[in-house]
């Protein structure tokens, strides 16, 4: 295994950075309002393009900027009522589009180090390196890249938890050489979304779990929506979910057929 490390120089002075609310995002969406309505099972299933307006991207960029912002003064700043506010936020959390809300803590304010480790393996190794490296408590982020590379963003208490992570490293037979480097200081980090108005979503459907490129088919279970992709994928999962609150599990469903 090839390795190569950088120096551990000590930590310098670091200015206190105040942390801040950061709401998570991925890929963005509204849905338009032509629906289709249409009944079927007994349920309410909506087919509709699903893309993000421009109140849904004035939403997510004020709650990017301070995700401690009520829905009152949102509504208040994008000119729409409060509940139409709360309505828009429930959906996009429930679409996966906000993944979460969370304080900005700067781990170099606190005297913790930032490195950037670049791991090459195999193709064949590369699903099982990437979730070996995300269930490390000092990985925080994870990148799969062409040319069968990982890149994993690490932060580390001290010195001492850098040589435990390596000495584990050392043992992952599946990585052939990496690279890992300490960050100085950090110039610039902004939320991972470009929010903007129109960006198409992209969802994987909660039955089959492929990505839903087209107009999606939603369901309203218990007054949730849930997003499928296809009419056959909305009757397998309209009976795998009437199955599941009866206490039924799908193996001794199988196992009754």
């Amino acid at each position: 295994m090839h390795i190569r490390t950088s120096l551990w120089p000590k930590p310098p002075l670091i200015q206190t950075i105040h942390s801040r609310m950061e709401v998570q995002c991925v890929t963005f969406v509204r849905i338009f309002h032509d629906e289709s309505y249409k009944s079927i099972l007994g349920y309410t299933v909506y087919s509709s393009q699903m893309r993000m307006d421009n109140t849904d991207a004035k939403i997510l960029q004020m709650l990017q900027s301070d995700g401690r912002l009520s829905f009152r003064e949102i509504a208040k700043k994008t000119g729409v009522s409060t509940p139409t506010v709360s309505a828009r936020v429930k959906t996009l959390e429930e679409q996966g589009v906000i993944r979460g809300y969370s304080a900005d803590i700067d781990p170099l304010a606190i005297n913790e180090t930032i490195s950037v480790l670049t791991v090459e393996c195999k193709p064949k190794d590369l699903e099982s390196v990437s979730e070996l490296l995300s269930k490390q408590e000092n990985v925080r982020e994870v990148i799969v890249l062409s040319g069968s590379r990982v890149v994993a963003r690490l932060t580390f208490e001290h010195e001492g938890r850098l040589d435990v992570f390596l000495n584990w490293l050392e043992k992952v037979e599946q990585i052939d050489s990496y690279n890992i480097d300490r960050a100085v200081r950090i110039v610039k980090k902004e939320p991972d979304a470009i929010v903007s108005e129109g960006i198409q979503v992209v969802i994987p459907c909660y039955e089959c779990r492929k990505l839903i490129r087209e107009q999606p088919v939603r369901i309203k279970l218990d007054g949730r929506m849930h997003y499928l992709c296809c009419e056959s994928c909305l009757k397998l999962y309209k009976e795998r979910y009437e199955r599941i609150k009866k206490g039924i599990s799908p193996s001794k469903s199988k196992a009754g057929h």
